[in-house]
């Protein structure tokens, strides 16, 4: 799975992100050669912490897909996941808040992120972002809920 647009779409949608139909960026990287890089092994330990492990593409090129996310929690600036594949499978990939006191984080939203990632992803408010508490934030939830999906209502073309 990651071979194609749709597939890393469909992706991206198991973790419950609704992202545009088209990436933001489509490019080659180069995984580092060496584990003795000290950022290669901090994106590394991020990215087993979600059941992938880059060394073994250690050296390769792979492509690398940006989508922006439209359903993240109260994000002020883009939010982008990047999804890395190497011969059609997805290998891993990162969740980017591109604010100024944003984090690079796993593909989970950050309620459901492991204990050692939620600290560096959730903002000093720890309420859970789709809870309302108001009769005004229900009435504005329940008329954005009405607006289509951007994802399921844009055809890629073929």
């Amino acid at each position: 799975m990651g071979n194609t647009n749709d597939e890393r779409i469909a992706y991206l949608a198991t973790f419950g992100w609704s992202v545009n139909a088209e990436p933001k960026e489509t490019q080659k990287v180069k995984i580092p050669d060496t584990a003795e890089n000290k950022v290669f092994a901090r994106y590394n330990d991020l990215q087993k912490s979600q059941g992938f492990d880059l060394t073994e593409y250690a050296g390769k090129e792979v492509m690398r897909y940006a989508y922006e996310i439209l359903n993240y929690p109260n994000a002020s600036q883009p939010v982008y996941a990047s999804v890395l594949v190497c011969d059609g499978y997805i290998i891993g990939g990162d969740v980017t808040n591109t604010a100024p006191d944003g984090v690079i984080h796993g593909f989970a939203m950050p309620a459901q992120a492991a204990p050692e990632l939620t600290q560096e992803t959730a903002p000093k408010n720890t309420t859970n972002p789709m809870e309302q508490s108001t009769t005004e934030s229900a009435e504005q939830s329940t008329a954005e809920s009405t607006k289509p999906n951007t994802v399921e209502s844009t055809t890629a073309p073929g």
